[in-house]
């Protein structure tokens, strides 16, 4: 559901949908944040980074 609302360019519901995902701890998404370029547009935002960190796959340098 996070990629269908990046698609969408809703990244209030992207950001809603990830923090799910990592409270439910599913972080078989965690990669895909790196690589998809979908997400590209939310790398600066707090919530997405905060994320990120708590699925304990953050790499600032791997980003685009």
């Amino acid at each position: 559901m996070a990629m269908i609302a990046a698609a969408q360019a809703d990244h209030n519901e992207t950001l809603t949908w990830l923090v799910k995902a990592q409270i439910e701890n599913d972080h078989a998404l965690a990669f895909v944040l790196n690589v998809d370029p979908i997400f590209k547009p939310l790398y600066e935002e707090p919530r997405f980074i905060e994320t990120r960190k708590k699925m304990q796959y953050y790499d600032k340098e791997s980003s685009y």
